[in-house]
């Protein structure tokens, strides 16, 4: 949640704190700016306290700018070079921007332009990229306190000696009093270069090193990709000492997967190694809290939210605005909080002081903030680099690896691994994870599949992780339509209409069926391997198959080897040809192959198809029902008027042979006294389901098989409901039958 999303409950005061304690940007994806220097030009300005200097640099516009009021009258900002400036010399180019764009905004003109109501959101969506709005302070003579210094001011909301008000509340009302005393406020806004949002990131980033746990020898000097300082004394790292990424050492949470976790005592003892999926998260709890999930999950179903931070969990009423605890009155806050515990699982008083939150306890370190504090540390003698490890070089010791970088791992994961997992099943045994698996290359030596792969699996590989950039535009849309909409419902204050709940209700985007993008999933073996695609898409394809039949689900032993690969991506044709001619040879191999699609079909196509064994073809609405040169949002389907939701079956020769409602088995279409059948079935409670020819009826409270139909509508008996055409009658969409057709080339 935003700072402006939490100002909305506030009022002024509130924003007003918010405002002086934030990063000193909002930034809007925005339009039509003010002017570049909204202060108006001051036709019989007073004289300045320091008289302006002339034009003709960045710092010295000649519109003197009044940011408030001194006891001898107007206070005028004064240029940065102006004689008698205390702060001479220490100005950067971002002090420069925020004195060129400061503002005679008051702070109601704030709200009105900039703040949390409905009106200055929709005033927002219309900025460029890069508008922010930066926090300024100056002192009674108009000097302008550079932002480096007003950064580590701000900074003390977690210094060792801001006593913090509670586990929640990270702002107290006096604070901008108390950090900024004696000094005046205002606003600079408009577009800030990606030069000076970089300069601007760097000087936040100058950190306390007293505000951190001492920071030991054996950690600073090699520190890993997260640490976390627990409060009982121990470290947690996640991924081994010293590891280091070409690409970044800051690794987002999913680029994580495949880290282990290491436990170790103050003096560098291992205590222990887990394989969480969310180390950084929450999941580093289980290690003092083994009980937290089945603890926590008495309240799933409920309505409730928690609220993790700081080695702490509450649990809150309002699960959509946790982060409102830490802002809105201790009362208020009390009534929406109905437990809380230590990271121990203790049961703990939520509002009692604690300075862990000013000590970064319970949070994940990147290891360029925990290097940055130890060598501050070093500096202020806090800590020595005579701290190292009584364990080092033993078994128990702390875990280095070579400090070179070296490029990501490639992780293939667990199917299941977004399920909840114990601490049994974090911890890991033998060496042995349950939840991942390291990706050996294609050409090490001992890969049974070395000499197996096409050029397309090397293609899939470089793939990896790869987004439909249609989809993720069209998921940018959908979330600024929404925003967009619900600012305007409260700007009008109305309820929205049966189409706007429909818009503000929709969630993802349909795959359009001529969008070229394919998704691909690589299956690799528990030694690494990746399976050749060739043989696992094949495979997977039959297993689909013989699986829905039986009405069967994964066992435990197939987790084991549930590990896979993401890719995407719009794979070229030739490459595509190889790679279905790969794919023919393994069903082949079967006594099987992909149904030849004729160019009858093609030439007026269908949303999707499916083939019978005796050639004919079952199309979802009839023929030319599907356009799909037709220009549409993305997700939209491409249906003409003529499609009619029915199945249409044609002979091989494209004649129609007969035409039944898609709420039928298609089975039905070689024998219409199954129509009666199947609808005093489905009258009675009973359901059925076709795949690859079949079509299987169960009870609906058993789901045991009482009746079975072949491809052609014959009974067919129930200790053996399976066909010999795994692939008939299997649904191929527009999308499929285009490549299959391409690649079979002509008759």
């Amino acid at each position: 949640m935003s700072w402006i999303t939490m100002s909305i409950r506030l009022g002024l005061p509130g924003v007003i704190l918010l405002l002086s304690l934030c990063l000193g940007q909002l930034t809007s994806a925005a339009a039509q700016p003010a002017s570049a220097d909204p202060a108006p030009v001051l036709a019989a300005a007073p004289e300045p306290l320091s008289p302006p200097l002339d034009a003709g640099t960045e710092s010295s516009p000649l519109a003197p700018k009044i940011i408030g009021a001194s006891e001898s009258g107007p206070l005028y900002l004064q240029p940065l070079d102006a004689p008698g400036n205390p702060y001479a010399g220490k100005y950067s180019e971002l002090d420069a921007w925020v004195y060129a764009n400061a503002t005679l905004m008051s702070d109601e003109e704030y709200i009105a332009q900039y703040g949390p109501g409905p009106e200055a959101r929709v005033l927002a969506s219309t900025r460029p990229e890069g508008w922010v709005l930066e926090v300024g302070y100056a002192d009674e003579q108009g000097f302008m306190l550079p932002m480096a210094e007003q950064y580590r001011r701000r900074q003390q909301v977690f210094s060792r000696e801001r006593p913090a008000d509670s586990i929640l509340f990270r702002m107290t009302p006096d604070l901008p009093d108390r950090i900024f005393a004696g000094l005046h406020k205002f606003y600079s806004a408009g577009v800030l270069a990606p030069q000076l949002a970089q300069l601007q990131k760097e000087l936040w980033s100058q950190i306390d090193p007293a505000s951190y746990p001492t920071i030991p020898a054996w950690l600073g000097e090699n520190p890993p990709l997260r640490t976390i300082f627990v409060p009982n004394g121990e470290i947690l790292c996640i991924g081994p000492l010293g590891l280091r990424y070409t690409e970044d050492e800051t690794p987002r949470f999913y680029e994580n997967q495949g880290l282990l976790t290491y436990r170790y005592s103050g003096e560098g003892q291992l205590l222990g190694t887990y394989d969480f999926a969310r180390p950084e998260a929450a999941d580093w709890l289980l290690i003092y809290w083994p009980e937290m999930n089945s603890e926590l999950g008495k309240y799933q179903g409920t309505g409730l939210g928690r609220h993790f931070g700081f080695g702490f969990v509450s649990i809150i009423k309002d699960e959509s605005d946790p982060l409102m605890l830490g802002v809105v009155p201790p009362d208020q806050s009390k009534r929406n909080i109905l437990a809380s515990f230590d990271y121990d699982g203790t049961p703990i008083d939520p509002f009692q002081p604690t300075p862990r939150m000013a000590q970064h306890y319970g949070t994940a370190l990147q290891s360029s903030t925990v290097a940055r504090a130890y060598q501050g540390q070093l500096e202020s003698g806090l800590t020595s680099r005579d701290s190292q490890s009584p364990f080092a070089g033993k078994p128990n010791g702390p875990v280095l690896t070579d400090s070179a970088p070296r490029p990501r791992p490639l992780i293939a994961g667990d199917r299941y691994s977004g399920r909840s997992l114990s601490l049994e099943e974090c911890t890991v045994h033998d060496g042995r994870s349950k939840r991942w698996v390291l990706v050996l290359p294609l050409d090490d030596p001992s890969n049974p599949w070395r000499s197996k792969y096409g050029p397309w699996d090397r293609w899939l590989l470089d793939q990896q992780g790869q987004s439909n950039p249609a989809v993720t535009a069209a998921l940018e849309k959908q979330r600024r339509q929404q925003s967009e909409l619900r600012a305007r419902l409260a700007t009008e204050k109305r309820e929205a209409s049966a189409d706007e709940q429909r818009v503000l209700s929709d969630y993802g985007v349909r795959m359009d069926l001529s969008d070229p993008w394919q998704r691909f999933e690589l299956q690799v073996s528990p030694e690494g391997y990746v399976i050749p695609y060739a043989i696992s898409s094949v495979a997977e394809l039959l297993e689909d198959a013989s699986r829905e039949l039986l009405g069967s689900q994964r066992g435990e032993q197939d987790r084991a080897y549930s590990f896979s690969l993401s890719a995407g991506g719009l794979m070229p044709a030739d490459m595509q040809a190889l790679l279905y001619e790969a794919q023919q040879d393994q069903l082949e191999a079967k006594g099987l192959a992909f149904p030849r699609v004729p160019a009858w079909l093609m030439e007026q196509p269908v949303e999707r198809a499916a083939f019978a064994p005796n050639g004919d073809v079952i199309t979802y609405g009839p023929l030319g029902s599907y356009n799909p040169d037709l220009t549409l949002e993305y997700g939209n389907q491409r249906r003409t008027e003529s499609f009619d939701e029915q199945y249409h079956r044609y002979g091989p020769d494209g004649q129609e042979l007969a035409a039944l409602p898609s709420a039928t088995p298609a089975c039905a279409l070689y024998n219409l006294a199954l129509l009666q059948r199947f609808s005093d079935l489905e009258a009675s409670g009973m359901h059925w389901n076709s795949f690859a020819g079949v079509t299987l009826v169960r009870d609906a409270q058993s789901r045991e098989v009482t009746e079975a139909y072949d491809w052609d509508g014959t009974p067919l008996p129930l200790d053996q409901p399976r066909c010999g055409h795994p692939l008939a009658m299997r649904w191929w969409d527009y999308n499929e039958l285009l490549r299959m057709y391409e690649a079979q080339g002509p008759d």
